[in-house]
């Protein structure tokens, strides 16, 4: 995992307003004083990194379905994925 902070969560693209500003992305900066000069640390707009962090998994998630479903055993009352790794038990699956 990167320690680099995705810069799309700290910005926003100016959509309305100002005719000058529309088309802009702009960055909300924390701003404070280190050894005499004065840093600006982007902001995270609020719910930005759940929202990130969400589609990423879902993204895997369906990955992860994909596979799972391909490889469903036809036994039993229901479909059922024999392939359980570390699980106490099976997973039962509807289509």
């Amino acid at each position: 995992m990167s320690s680099k902070p995705d810069p799309s969560i700290a910005s926003a693209t100016v959509t309305g307003g100002p005719p000058d500003l529309i088309g802009h992305d702009l960055v909300i900066v924390d701003e404070f004083v280190y050894k005499g000069e004065v840093v600006h640390i982007p902001r995270p707009l609020a719910g930005v990194p759940e929202s990130v962090a969400v589609a990423v998994a879902e993204v895997r998630a369906d990955e992860l379905r994909e596979e799972l479903l391909a490889t469903l055993a036809d036994q039993g009352p229901a479909k059922w994925q024999k392939d359980i790794g570390h699980r106490a038990s099976p997973v039962r699956c509807r289509e």
